[in-house]
């Protein structure tokens, strides 16, 4: 049987008013045969059904949401992270520190929610850079810690920032500022639709 006829049995099933395949293929004179005449076995059947075809496979590759944009960030990521290398930073450490000095978070689950990132992520982030001496724990609000630059973090994100500037600066241009604020609004209705 051709994946199309299984797909026409299985509108059949649908149309027949059968909730579920398995209540359909338990009336003997409607399950599906194969050209010679014999029962196809369920378990084939379901396989044969479920296949996709090769252009629904293509459209994966092609329309997918979650693939476009995981490439995307994967390119913007490689090009802040080499713009960034002198400093010895990398993108996503100079935001964290950014994020850290413009002080807007009393602790580390309100500077997760701020960056939106796992706390338990941001909670290793921190770690390896309280390693290199950039970080340092502080008694926030209602004796949660939040972390702080040290001397050396605020050093070391003022020498960085020079380099993100050009960097942003690339980006715009190569976009265009306009296709750029257009291109960060719909990110941010993209986070709101599916968060």
């Amino acid at each position: 049987m051709s994946r199309a006829a299984g797909a026409d049995q299985l509108l059949q099933c649908s149309n027949a008013g059968f909730g579920t395949c398995a209540q359909w293929w338990n009336k003997p004179s409607e399950r599906p045969t194969a050209a010679s005449g014999r029962l196809i076995p369920r378990d084939v059947f379901a396989r044969l059904v479920a296949m996709p075809s090769r252009e629904e496979i293509v459209d994966i590759h092609n329309m997918c949401a979650c693939s476009h944009i995981r490439m995307a960030s994967r390119a913007v990521t490689r090009f802040y992270d080499e713009a960034l290398r002198s400093s010895g930073l990398k993108g996503t450490q100079f935001v964290l520190l950014a994020a850290i000095e413009a002080g807007e978070a009393a602790s580390i689950t309100d500077l997760a929610e701020l960056i939106d990132i796992e706390r338990t992520t941001l909670v290793r982030n921190l770690q390896l850079l309280r390693k290199e001496g950039l970080v340092a724990p502080e008694k926030g609000m209602n004796g949660r810690q939040r972390p702080t630059l040290t001397k050396q973090g605020v050093e070391t994100l003022e020498a960085a920032l020079p380099l993100w500037r050009q960097a942003q600066s690339e980006i715009e241009e190569r976009l265009g500022y306009g296709s750029w604020q257009v291109t960060r609004r719909r990110l941010g209705e993209l986070r709101k639709a599916v968060g």
